[in-house]
């Protein structure tokens, strides 16, 4: 876990990171298993389970945020199914900042459709706001 804390990112992106590696995002899985919503369904497709894989990468607007940002094409980018093998091996390639601010993007993403109702609102999560501490 040690690699983690040595990523030269900011330090809430590396806590970030860390959340996902451990399974620790509410997504609507854990938010269901704790009965804080009905369903574990996506609410942006209506995927019956929105797992953290699915957040960040599978669901059809992550998948599109990824081939925006050209890292859809890397090999066996949608292949890996868990998730802590795809993060670490993600952010050892030579893509890794890209990589972290896309995940970030998703996440944030993800928020503003299912709080907010918005398409993909880059000023909402831009870089900028990545690197204030």
């Amino acid at each position: 876990m040690n690699w983690l804390w040595r990523l030269k990112v900011p330090a809430k992106l590396q806590h970030f990171l860390w959340l996902c590696f451990h399974n620790a995002l509410p997504i609507n899985t854990c938010r269901n298993h704790c009965n804080m919503v009905a369903s574990p369904s996506c609410t942006r497709c209506s995927s019956p389970i929105e797992d953290i894989l699915h957040c960040l990468r599978d669901c059809p607007h992550s998948r599109e945020l990824w081939f925006r940002l050209n890292m859809g094409h890397y090999n066996n980018f949608f292949s890996e199914f868990d998730v802590k093998v795809w993060l670490h091996e993600m952010t050892k390639s030579t893509s890794s900042i890209l990589f972290i601010t896309g995940v970030w993007y998703a996440w944030c993403w993800r928020n503003n459709t299912k709080n907010l109702g918005s398409t993909l609102v880059y000023s909402r999560c831009g870089a900028k706001d990545l690197f204030v501490t």
